[in-house]
């Protein structure tokens, strides 16, 4: 579940993380987070985070990351960027509000990713497709996407909110605290932490049906660095909490944990 149920909620920490850069010889990072034109932004990265979305151990795991725009076209992997990562268009863009369809993939979870996860199987890729909506009233903002499963191992769909203010705290340095939760639907809260008569047979763990609702809440802040007018570091940490049929399944209960942390460092170059 590296998408809806992953990326959905790793994405929080990289909301709107993206950074803007000057025209100007000298660095700095505008309070604002718009990122206005053509552009491509190539980063590379080093996060720390659970093993899965549920578990009580960690591993460090390299992120590379693209954000790119032409016209209102977009291309953002790992929420870089904005909280809705993918493929989309922008139908609406003006005023400060962008709206349109995306696509993107959920790469899925398997059964070799944790010795907590045997008995479990593999969840294949999932292609979802859905839209997004973002607002950003000076340096406010406010995100949501919808993605539905349209082929693949998953079935259902998530909402994902969030919404953060950027401070400038200096020509070159800007923070951006957020809080954001993800909501998705029984069909995918049963793809991840439902666990059936097989699953329970193989793993040891009691059957278990999940249900819809509020899967996760998180809280955190990136910080963005401006070492020269291309350049820029960029630093995300967040405070998750998982919620509804997440918190409760045995898969979670039993083997992992309903709170995690994440952190990540990243350079970026713009061309």
């Amino acid at each position: 579940m590296r998408f809806l149920i992953g990326s959905l909620v790793f994405s929080l920490g990289v909301s709107l993380a993206g950074p803007t850069f000057a025209e100007t010889s000298e660095p700095e990072v505008t309070g604002g987070t718009d990122l206005s034109g053509n552009y491509l932004i190539l980063g590379l990265g080093v996060g720390y985070a659970p093993e899965y979305l549920g578990a009580d151990d960690y591993e460090f795991i390299l992120q590379p990351s693209v954000n790119a725009q032409y016209e209102n076209f977009f291309l953002n992997t790992r929420g870089f960027g904005m909280a809705y990562s993918g493929f989309g268009y922008n139908v609406i863009n003006e005023n400060g509000l962008k709206a349109g369809p995306l696509i993107n993939l959920d790469l899925g979870r398997d059964e070799d990713q944790s010795s907590d996860l045997r008995g479990l199987g593999d969840i294949g890729t999932t292609l979802l497709g859905g839209g997004f909506v973002e607002y950003q009233p000076g340096n406010w903002w406010i995100n949501s996407a919808a993605l539905f499963a349209l082929a693949g191992d998953a079935e259902g769909f998530g909402v994902n909110v969030s919404t953060g203010y950027d401070f400038r705290l200096s020509k070159r340095l800007s923070v951006t605290p957020f809080i954001g939760t993800t909501w998705v639907s029984k069909k995918y809260s049963e793809t991840y932490f439902g666990i059936n008569d097989v699953q329970s047979a193989r793993s040891g763990l009691a059957q278990y049906n999940a249900d819809s609702g509020f899967n996760n809440y998180s809280v955190g802040f990136n910080a963005r660095y401006a070492l020269t007018k291309n350049w820029v570091v960029l630093g995300i940490t967040s405070f998750n909490k998982l919620g509804g049929s997440a918190k409760d399944s045995p898969l979670t209960k039993q083997r992992g944990s309903d709170i995690y942390g994440y952190g990540s460092v990243s350079i970026l170059y713009k061309f």
